[in-house]
């Protein structure tokens, strides 16, 4: 089985590659996506230092017709969860609404951590609960949230 974070390296790496111009563009046709169902928000739940950087971008150049708030991975980019895009109010449309935690997994990928087994296992697999050798442990996660709860800072995790 193939897990959602052998996913992200490849992703993250390709979209390294691209130019400004390029993420900016995708970044908006995300956002038109989100508009064509209606939606007046839109959330990048995973965010990286990288599209932070492009969010911001667009929104401060008036690029922003709806609402978008993202959460980035506090083990991966810490340093851009910080005032003045975290708040709870928008900049230009968008703003950072605190820190994303990945504890074990997620239910999509079969990876999250669950009290019974999956429903359904997937094709090849055994049933799992889903604890995976990508699952944390208690002292990663508290050294990984423990900037989010420092002097000075309060963010939702």
């Amino acid at each position: 089985m193939l897990e959602e974070a052998a996913f992200f390296g490849p992703l993250f790496t390709l979209l390294s590659k691209l130019g400004p111009d390029a993420n900016k563009a995708l970044f908006k046709a995300g956002v038109d996506l989100y508009k064509s169902f209606g939606y007046t928000t839109a959330q990048d739940g995973r965010a990286s230092a990288g599209s932070v950087s492009t969010m911001s971008a667009v929104a401060m150049a008036g690029g922003l017709d709806i609402d978008v708030v993202a959460y980035p991975d506090i083990a991966v980019d810490p340093g851009v969860i910080k005032a003045p895009l975290l708040s709870r109010s928008y900049a230009q449309r968008f703003r950072i609404g605190g820190a994303k935690v990945t504890l074990d997994g997620s239910p999509q990928g079969k990876t999250a951590w669950l009290t019974k087994p999956y429903f359904k296992a997937p094709e090849g697999q055994r049933p799992t609960t889903g604890d995976t050798p990508n699952s944390r442990t208690s002292r990663s996660t508290d050294s990984s949230i423990s900037p989010s709860r420092t002097a000075g800072n309060c963010w939702p995790t």
